[in-house]
């Protein structure tokens, strides 16, 4: 694991091994790309939080990731976090 990375090399048996582009991230969010661009620049810890955690603040209606993942950015991929190692 990289001091700049949340995340230690991901195994075989991780859900999404290749990581997703922004934009499906942003699908599976339910945002726009925009959205989880401007999240990531706010930081890893904010943005593994977020991630996990969105919250549409218009409704009030909270809209995790489906399965409870926090996720961060590598390069222009996004990949979960292990639960393990969740801010």
């Amino acid at each position: 694991m990289t001091q700049t990375s949340l995340l230690p090399d991901l195994a075989p048996s991780s859900p999404f091994p290749e990581g997703l582009m922004g934009q499906q991230l942003a699908d599976r969010l339910g945002v726009n790309p925009g959205t989880i661009t401007r999240n990531s620049d706010k930081g890893k810890v904010h943005f593994a939080q977020w991630s996990r955690d969105y919250q549409k603040t218009a409704r009030n209606e909270k809209q995790p990731d489906p399965d409870g993942l926090a996720w961060q950015r590598l390069g222009d991929r996004y990949y979960p976090i292990p639960e393990n190692l969740t801010p």
